[in-house]
């Protein structure tokens, strides 16, 4: 117990001493060419975000298509078709097992859903979206999505970089159960980045719509009055950092349109596959945390911000909001923050990854002077955004994020 006391001081003495980070003193410079590549402002036409190129323009042109454009998809439905497109172009993460989380924000309305861990009647994926529909007064259900995903989706799919990667991590289980070797190896080779594999089979998943229990924005915890975190800041005021064991795989993606944006962030257990009768990939999701987010709602003002990537991704959301993030007054302020050198406190053994390259002469030093090792790495985590300065709503991606944005000027 006395270890554990000595270890928890330590870190709420080492998290006080780097208050230095104060942005108005050691403010990043960017110019605004840099900083304009990094966010869409939100008009009347309907832009697309997601963790890849290819897969976001392809899902653009499928819209564009005549006989989709003649559909006259609502804003609701393209974004539940964009999740269903997922299943086939990201099955490592997107799966009907999938960890589900849906924000749904627009002008000063906050919305929120989340699938429940271990808890067989609890809705799974399908059953959010089901109630996302119901709730915005849709005219098509789930139930005809699924159908005219499997209807109108290309047969077959074109793998991304991710995927490659993730089919390449585990090749060696992949290849061991027979339904995963026929959809991601040609002989005895994993399929590589370029190539394809067989859309989802869509028509299986009518029967597996699940409408149970789920959480909501009432989860949330408010930090400062006018923010609402899905996690508790007083842990990290506390020293007390909730490291995971391993980095857990996350994606997100959505749309925007207008003052209103929905976004869908997804997670599996990276460490099993456990493949089923209903996907040719699906993952054990097992004890697994939610992705950490926060939402400012203050006059004029509100920013929702989700942090993604690392073993401890809420320590980035504690640093912005050490930054100030409540208290920006533009797009252009939200971007510099994010774009902020970031650090994060590891354990076992004790120690701190850093941005030193990022990093200014006077925030180097602050860091040599604490008595814990250092470890440089060129990039920390993962951060998107999404900011309503009043007039105008925007999306914000992290220069560190190989995400890209679909924006219609």
């Amino acid at each position: 117990m006395n270890k554990v006391i000595v270890f928890v001081v330590l870190l709420a003495n080492i998290s006080c001493s780097l208050n230095f980070f104060k942005f108005s003193q050691n403010k990043p410079k960017f110019d605004d060419k840099e900083i304009e590549q990094n966010y869409c402002i939100s008009k009347n036409k309907l832009n697309i975000f997601g963790p890849d190129k290819n897969n976001i323009e392809r899902f653009n042109s499928f819209l564009q298509l005549p006989h989709i454009k003649k559909s006259n998809y609502s804003f609701e439905e393209k974004f539940v078709l964009l999740v269903l497109y997922y299943f086939s172009a990201r099955p490592d993460l997107v799966s009907i097992n999938s960890h589900t989380q849906l924000l749904d924000i627009q002008n000063k309305k906050f919305n929120y859903y989340e699938t429940k861990v271990n808890n067989d009647n609890s809705s799974n994926i399908l059953g959010l979206l089901s109630r996302l529909l119901t709730n915005s007064n849709s005219k098509k259900s789930i139930i005809e999505l699924i159908r005219a995903a499997q209807l109108l989706f290309p047969n077959r799919f074109s793998i991304s970089d991710e995927l490659a990667k993730s089919i390449l991590t585990n090749k060696k289980v992949l290849y061991s159960s027979p339904t995963t070797k026929k959809h991601f190896f040609q002989a005895q080779h994993p399929l590589t980045s370029g190539e394809s594999i067989t859309k989802y089979p869509y028509k299986n998943l009518y029967k597996k719509i699940k409408m149970g229990p789920y959480l909501n924005e009432n989860i949330l915890k408010t930090h400062n009055n006018n923010i609402q975190c899905n996690i508790d800041f007083n842990l990290y005021n506390n020293g007390i950092y909730p490291i995971s064991q391993r980095k857990i795989e996350s994606i997100v993606f959505g749309v925007q349109q207008n003052k209103r944006s929905l976004l869908a962030i997804l997670h599996l257990n990276n460490s099993k596959y456990q493949p089923s009768s209903i996907s040719p990939s699906n993952l054990n999701n097992i004890n697994l945390p939610s992705i950490p987010f926060c939402f400012v709602n203050k006059k004029n003002r509100r920013i929702a911000y989700i942090s993604l990537e690392g073993r401890d991704p809420g320590q980035h959301l504690f640093h912005l909001d050490q930054l100030g993030i409540e208290n920006v007054n533009s797009v252009s302020d939200v971007v510099n923050r994010i774009n902020f050198p970031r650090h994060i406190f590891l354990v076992n053994p004790m120690r701190i990854i850093f941005e030193s390259k990022k990093m200014n002469t006077q925030q180097l030093d602050s860091f040599h002077k604490l008595d814990i090792p250092l470890y440089h790495v060129n990039t920390i985590g993962s951060i998107w955004a999404f900011a309503d300065f009043g007039k105008t709503q925007s999306i914000i991606k992290d220069h560190r994020s190989n995400g890209i944005i679909s924006c219609q000027k």
